[in-house]
């Protein structure tokens, strides 16, 4: 039996915990799985990350990060960016600060959500 079934369907639990918990300003930065549910609930601009993936629309004005490249330019633009990512993504940003010389911190796992901030 599953119990917690909203960590693993919605953001509600992730955004609230940042607010809760940190200064939020820019940009978040998600994945496309939790794009809406970042956008709903903390009603904030949202960059997404979608790094070698498939091509990306939506109706919201969002930024898409589809190259490594394009994902420094935008973390480099707001020294301090906070995020939701799904384990690969968290993965392969790890890749990224270690040959980009940026701090990337875990703050939590709510669901399957990694709670990120990124300080450049």
């Amino acid at each position: 039996k599953l119990t917690n079934v909203e960590e693993y369907t919605t953001s509600k639990k992730a955004i609230d915990y940042l607010i809760q918990n940190y200064q939020l300003e820019g940009h978040l930065l998600c994945t496309k799985m939790f794009l809406r549910g970042t956008r709903y609930f903390s009603d904030r601009d949202v960059a997404v990350l979608t790094i070698n993936g498939d091509k990306f629309f939506s109706p919201h004005p969002v930024i898409d990060l589809d190259t490594e490249e394009k994902t420094l330019s935008f973390l480099k633009s707001q020294t301090l960016t906070y995020g939701f990512v799904t384990k690969t993504y968290w993965l392969a940003l790890q890749r990224l600060s270690v040959s980009n010389n940026f701090k990337l911190e875990l703050l939590k796992i709510i669901g399957d959500q990694y709670v990120i901030r990124i300080k450049i």
